[in-house]
C-alpha cells in the first residue's frame, strides 16, 4: 500500500513590552512538508518524510531561520508479518541544530542540549501471538 501527503502548520506571536528599548516583534513560525509510503519490489517498504521548519519577522537574523529534516524508513517482514527487520535514518541531511532559540516579552533565550540530531537505528520486531487455552 502507498500513499503520499503534504501539510502545513502556522503559527504567529505578537511580542510587546513597556521597556523604552523593547522592539515589537510579529513573528511567524511555520512547517511544512511531505510524508510518503512507496513499496519497493523484494517485499521492502520505504517510508519518508521531509519537512521545512521556518521561522520569519525576528529582528536577529540568527533566529529567521530554515530547518531542512528528512526521514527515512526500509523495512522488511517475513515469517506471515510476524518478524520485521527495520533501519531508520533521522535527519539524513543533518540540518537539525543542538541550539534552541525563544523569544518572549522577557527576552532570548538560547538552549544548549546535549542530543544525537542526526542517527540510524536498526530494529528487529518479533509479534508473538499466543492464543488463550479453550475451557
Amino acid at each position: 500500500m502507498s500513499y503520499c501527503s503534504c501539510w502545513l502548520r502556522v503559527s504567529y506571536s505578537h511580542l510587546a513590552g513597556n521597556r523604552a528599548d523593547f522592539n515589537t516583534i510579529n513573528a511567524w513560525d511555520y512547517n511544512y512538508g511531505i510524508t510518503a509510503r512507496i513499496p519497493i519490489p523484494g517485499g521492502i517498504g520505504l517510508s519518508t518524510d521531509f519537512t521545512i521548519f521556518s521561522r520569519r519577522g525576528y529582528d536577529d537574523p540568527s533566529l529567521n531561520s530554515d530547518d531542512v529534516v528528512w526521514n527515512m524508513r526500509l523495512e522488511r517482514s517475513v515469517l506471515n508479518g510476524n518478524l520485521t527487520f527495520a533501519v531508520d535514518g533521522f535527519d539524513i541531511l543533518h540540518n537539525l541544530s543542538k541550539v534552541t532559540r525563544t523569544v518572549n516579552a522577557q527576552g532570548r533565550i538560547e538552549s544548549y542540549s546535549n542530543v544525537l540530531p542526526s542517527y540510524f537505528m536498526a530494529h528487529v520486531i518479533y509479534k508473538l501471538n499466543i492464543k488463550p487455552k479453550k475451557k
